[in-house]
């Protein structure tokens, strides 16, 4: 059986030995995604080499970080934020001392008292209750273990130019790296992808937009237009949105990449659990199967086989729930 839902794997620390790489594929990875937001140009280099050397059934995506605000430097172990605690956290600066989360994001920030401020794909919330400057004062409404390099996401500010002097430097160098597919952060109109276009100049490497602010919801006619394939990339969005409303606008978008025969691909918490166990929640499985059952063209595993314990397991458990619903007969355009 040819399946048509294809499974794209983020490479990571936990995934980027030769041993696991051909597991993957095995296993049925169809695509492996190089986040650039995380590692360095020439770790880059070295795994892709590595994957051309091996001559594997497999195509490479380059992802563009944008403008997302990530946290500095912590401690190794990371910090653990308490829930009802205060905790400062400071823009411009890229190390971890006496109670401040560092923000290396130098950019004027137009947060305001009272904003929530989202960690980790909102797994921890904080909400600013005083602005001094480049310090946030915020108060822990929901704690748990942050670690560095994490998304931080503050509910009233939206980046007007997504892609800056240093992203254009990644997208030559995801050109030069000769990846099959280079997807876009943070689009918020057809412009963006445009000039993205104008600094590849390569048709044979194709623009995958991911759609995860508000601004792409309102353009995202012309985006799927200009672009070649669509993510919607869960994260973000649902800490753009109201959750309650993101299953809606992921049928949508699904509805519309359809109608204008163009692939799209559903990513973020596809498999989340399987980052610490081997074994999947029963919503996941489902949230596959429905995903599936919708047409969607892939789907796409990130921490699960970038650093989660369970990659082969996750990748595995993936490509099962994709064969069933398949070989159901169901898969609906809708």
């Amino acid at each position: 059986m040819i399946r048509k839902t294809k499974v794209i794997a983020t490479l990571g620390p936990a995934s980027k030995r030769t041993s696991m790489i051909k597991r993957l594929v095995d296993e049925g990875v169809a695509i492996f995604r190089l986040n650039l937001a995380h590692g360095n140009r020439k770790s880059h280099e070295e795994m892709v080499n590595l994957i051309k050397r091996l001559d594997l059934p497999v195509k490479l995506m380059a992802d563009i970080p944008g403008p997302k605000i990530r946290i500095g430097q912590l401690p190794a172990t990371g910090i653990d934020l308490i829930t009802g605690s205060e905790v400062y956290m400071e823009f411009g600066k890229n190390a971890y001392e006496d109670n401040v989360i560092p923000i290396p994001y130098s950019s004027k920030i137009s947060a305001k008292v009272g904003d929530e401020i989202f960690l980790d794909d909102g797994a921890i919330a904080l909400e600013a209750k005083k602005i001094a400057k480049d310090k946030i004062l915020c108060e822990v409404l929901h704690g748990g273990l942050l670690l560095s390099r994490k998304g931080v996401n503050i509910s009233s500010f939206t980046p007007e130019m997504p892609f800056s002097i240093m992203d254009k430097g990644k997208i030559i160098f995801a050109k030069e790296l000769g990846v099959d597919f280079i997807a876009l952060s943070f689009v918020n109109d057809a412009s963006n992808v445009e000039y993205v276009r104008s600094i590849v100049k390569a048709p044979k490497i194709k623009l995958i937009s991911k759609i995860e602010t508000v601004n792409s919801l309102k353009n995202i006619d012309k985006i799927i237009e200009v672009s070649d394939g669509i993510m919607i990339a869960r994260g973000d969005l649902g800490l753009q949105v109201p959750i309650e409303e993101l299953p809606l606008h992921q049928k949508n978008i699904i509805k519309k990449c359809h109608k204008a025969n163009k692939p799209v691909i559903v990513a973020t918490h596809i498999l989340l659990s399987m980052v610490r166990s081997p074994f999947p929640s029963r919503a996941e499985v489902l949230d596959i199967a429905n995903s599936v059952f919708d047409g969607v063209d892939a789907i796409m595993l990130s921490n699960e086989t970038a650093a989660g314990a369970y990659p082969i397991e996750a990748v595995r458990m993936a490509v099962k729930v994709i064969e069933a619903t398949e070989k159901s007969g169901y898969r609906n355009q809708i």
